[in-house]
């Protein structure tokens, strides 16, 4: 997978997300309204990463065992293609 958001290590600077600079300067890449928002928003790249990799495994487990009485590993399966095509832009069939 090509990532599409701007590269490097995302951090939070009180209520902005940052990148570092090749030169060690701060770049900005959104002003939050608080912190905590600029903490999650700083994780997002991490998250998509772990939540791709989680789908992966789910979509292996549910090729191994099957359908028979997991219907929430199908709903759960379900969740992570949705909220990673939202992420990234992309259809979830």
């Amino acid at each position: 997978n090509t990532t599409k958001h701007t590269p490097g290590k995302w951090t939070a600077d009180r209520s902005a997300v940052c990148i570092k600079g090749e030169n060690g300067g701060k770049t900005i890449i959104a002003d939050c309204d608080s912190s905590e928002h600029a903490r999650l928003i700083a994780a997002a790249p991490e998250l998509l990463e772990a939540l791709q990799v989680c789908q992966q495994a789910i979509a292996v487990a549910i090729k191994i065992f099957g359908f028979n009485g997991f219907e929430s590993w199908v709903a759960l399966d379900n969740r992570t293609r949705a909220a990673i095509a939202q992420a990234t832009g992309t259809d979830h069939a």
